[in-house]
Formats: C-alpha cells, sequence, structure tokens
C-alpha cells in the first residue's frame, strides 16, 4: 500500500455530534513547469490533489465551485492563476507519479477539453473520494 504522508499539505478533521470525522487532506503542488499556450503566451501551472474521507455514518455533499476567470495574485499584482478539475480521475497509485498521474496536460491546458470550474459529488459513509485541481 502507498503511503501518501510525505505528499500532504494541510489536512483538518471536523467531528459530528457521535465524534465520527469527516477529514480533508490537500497535497502538496506537483508541476511548476513552464507551459507555452498556442498563442506563444507562456505559464506555470501546479496540480493538486485532495482526498475527503468520511468516517461519519451519513452521505456528505460535496460542492465546489470556482469562477471560471483568472484570479490576480495578492502578492503579485501581475501574476494570475485559474483553478480548475481535470476529469481524469485521481487515485492512490498516482500520489507518487510526476504531476499525479495527469495524462494529456498539453491538451487541457490549450482549453481543447473541457475545463471545469465546478464539482459536485457525494461521498458515502466510510468512504473517500479524491480529486484534482
Amino acid at each position: 500500500m502507498i503511503s501518501i504522508d510525505e505528499y500532504i499539505d494541510t489536512r483538518f478533521e471536523y467531528a459530528d455530534d457521535t465524534g465520527k470525522y469527516l477529514i480533508i487532506e490537500n497535497s502538496l503542488p506537483k508541476g511548476g513547469l513552464k507551459y507555452t499556450y498556442p498563442n506563444g503566451e507562456e505559464y506555470v501551472y501546479a496540480i493538486f490533489w485532495a482526498r475527503i474521507t468520511n468516517e461519519t455514518a451519513n452521505p456528505f455533499e460535496l460542492s465546489i465551485e470556482f469562477p471560471s476567470d483568472s484570479f490576480k495574485l495578492s502578492s503579485s499584482p501581475y501574476n494570475y492563476f485559474k483553478i480548475f478539475f481535470p476529469s481524469e480521475k485521481m487515485t492512490l497509485d498516482k500520489v507518487p507519479l510526476l504531476n499525479y498521474g495527469l495524462t494529456g496536460l498539453d491538451a487541457i491546458l490549450d482549453n481543447k477539453h473541457l475545463n471545469l470550474s465546478s464539482l459536485k459529488k457525494t461521498i458515502n459513509s466510510n468512504e473517500n473520494s479524491f480529486f484534482m485541481l
């Protein structure tokens, strides 16, 4: 079994009334490589994953939505970033891989594939769910 502890940046635990937890883990970034858009503009990308573990007795409804526009970095007024959820499924075996195993990166970044800025899913009791962003 793969240990993911070395890839985790933050971990948050939220207890319900019975003492069972909803656990949210966020990864460290991978990537940081330069990417050249077809029009010649250069960018840098980073890939993260998150895992939500539902130890409670009830399903957890997850809904995340980011604006499809770019955000300005507060620390650098000339740098912007954009967040989206690739449609490729994240799994535990991809954690140690380059770019967390995300394939077809040029097509994703070229906007040739639908880049979703929202995510909705149900995480059932005693299950977990991974996703990339």
